[in-house]
């Protein structure tokens, strides 16, 4: 029962996330209250049963996390402004207490369903918002931006969006959601999810943010390759045997180039900027290699620039151990995820959540995004795999006893 209320809280949490922003209670928001609480449910649940029951791949996921929380708490001195460095950590706690709740209380396709309709209900209403305040309907959103002129021609949107985010965060959590629409309109021929779907193109398009649109674009034409190839397949392979496949698989990665030159051309210099901040990053973590400048230092100490790279911000703040910790988590997600799918008798949901991580991961590469709710979602719910592929398959689950 209270594994249960946990999931509940759980769903709570997820269904307010897009409004992290908004501060509810001190420096808490409604989704920190939220977890805080279900992670304590869950946490009473064990010590009445005595036992916690977790895949092993879910708990190597869960424990590299905490050990780079730990990392992180023990930087905290390093930082040039070590209240901001606590600040992050604090943040980092929260991830760590949503991939717990996720991979704790999570143990169905049902599950994952109930948290991705509530997820994507609040990301319509964001949505909405977002094209609202783009027209100057409601105040409430982030702050407006005069529209962008691409290749001579004005986009009839000022640029917002309609929660204080920003537009990297903004770009994975359409990311997830538009995955999931585009699976509930072809699995369960779901006309909310099908109405639903331009809304959210159209709140991304007002966005104005091209790593948005080239993280959504990924997720989009991913699903769509996916089920051309599907039908497709059963066709040509007597013909063709596996060599089109080899060749549609060597031109995914030209045709993505060719997509993000097209935006990179839109306004070269950005591109400049962001392997300037690269190349400076790099030879300020050289001054600090084995344990990085802390978290925020280089935003403080060395101007007012960001990395925009998620992993490389990592390297930069907290060092080595912290880089290999978190790549290791995001690739055992990815490595999970794809094992469930090729095992998996129906692995559309398992392709959609990869799709989701691809954009998430655009974004990640492009902005500075490893401590964002919504990826933590991501990894978690491709983390849940081994979970739930098991209870598919009525097999065991590791259970650990204090």
């Amino acid at each position: 029962m209270r594994r249960r209320r946990g999931f509940q809280l759980t769903c709570a949490a997820v269904a307010t996330t897009p409004f992290t922003g908004l501060d509810l209670v001190w420096f808490l928001s409604l989704p920190d209250i939220f977890l805080l609480v279900a992670a304590s449910a869950v946490l009473v649940s064990a010590l009445e049963r005595g036992a916690i029951d977790i895949q092993r791949t879910a708990l190597l996921g869960l424990f590299g996390l905490c050990i780079l929380f730990g990392v992180e708490v023990a930087a905290i001195p390093n930082a040039v402004q070590p209240l901001a460095g606590a600040i992050w950590a604090r943040t980092r706690l929260g991830n760590l207490l949503l991939l717990a709740s996720v991979l704790l209380t999570v143990d169905s396709r049902r599950d994952i369903y109930v948290l991705l309709r509530l997820l994507c209900v609040s990301l319509l209403i964001v949505a909405v918002l977002t094209v609202l305040h783009s027209v100057g309907l409601v105040e409430f959103g982030d702050s407006v931006i005069e529209p962008r002129w691409i290749f001579g021609y004005q986009i009839p949107f000022r640029r917002t969006l309609g929660v204080p985010m920003d537009y990297g965060n903004f770009g994975m959590y359409m990311s997830l959601g538009t995955a999931y629409l585009l699976y509930e309109t072809d699995q369960f021929d779901n006309w909310w999810a099908l109405g639903a779907l331009p809304v959210f193109l159209l709140a991304v398009f007002i966005s104005q943010s091209r790593s948005s649109w080239l993280a959504v674009g990924s997720v989009v034409g991913l699903i769509l390759a996916y089920k051309a190839l599907n039908i497709i397949w059963g066709r040509i392979r007597p013909a063709f045997g596996y060599s089109l496949l080899a060749v549609a698989v060597i031109a995914v990665p030209f045709a993505m180039v060719g997509v993000a030159r097209w935006l990179i051309a839109i306004d070269p210099l950005t591109l400049y900027s962001r392997l300037h901040a690269y190349r400076t990053a790099f030879s300020v973590y050289l001054q600090s290699p084995l344990i990085g400048i802390g978290r925020a230092s280089y935003f403080h100490a060395y101007g007012t620039e960001v990395i925009h790279n998620g992993v490389l911000s990592i390297l930069v703040s907290f060092g080595p151990l912290a880089f290999v910790l978190f790549l290791a988590v995001y690739t055992l997600a990815f490595r999970t995820g794809l094992q469930t799918a090729c095992r998996s008798r129906t692995p559309f949901l398992w392709v959609t959540l990869l799709a989701a991580y691809a954009g998430v991961s655009v974004e990640l590469m492009l902005f500075d995004g490893s401590y964002t709710k919504i990826l933590w979602l991501t990894v978690g719910l491709l983390l849940s795999g081994a979970t739930v592929y098991h209870s598919e398959a009525d097999r065991g689950t590791v259970t650990v006893r204090p």
